[in-house]
């Protein structure tokens, strides 16, 4: 009988396995500019807490996007433009 700890270890290291051969034999997308993904996590870090629309629009001018932001309170979008 395999114990629960050597099964769920088992589980664990397949699906790492399998995440890394699809991670790196992915052909790559044509995905719009931004931010290059890291390992994992994605963009999790790039998201700004505060401030976030200022943020949006300054990466809409750097990788020249277009976008929509919904604004929630008047004030906020007057602070942006």
């Amino acid at each position: 009988m395999i114990s629960s700890i050597s099964a769920a270890s088992l589980v664990l290291f397949l699906w790492v396995a399998t995440r890394i051969i699809k991670t790196l034999t992915r052909t790559r997308i044509n995905y719009p500019p931004g931010p290059t993904p890291k390992p994992f996590i994605g963009n999790t870090l790039d998201f700004p807490l505060v401030n976030a629309a200022m943020k949006y629009v300054e990466w809409g001018k750097q990788y020249n996007s277009t976008f929509l932001v919904i604004l929630i309170f008047c004030e906020s979008y007057t602070d942006v433009f």
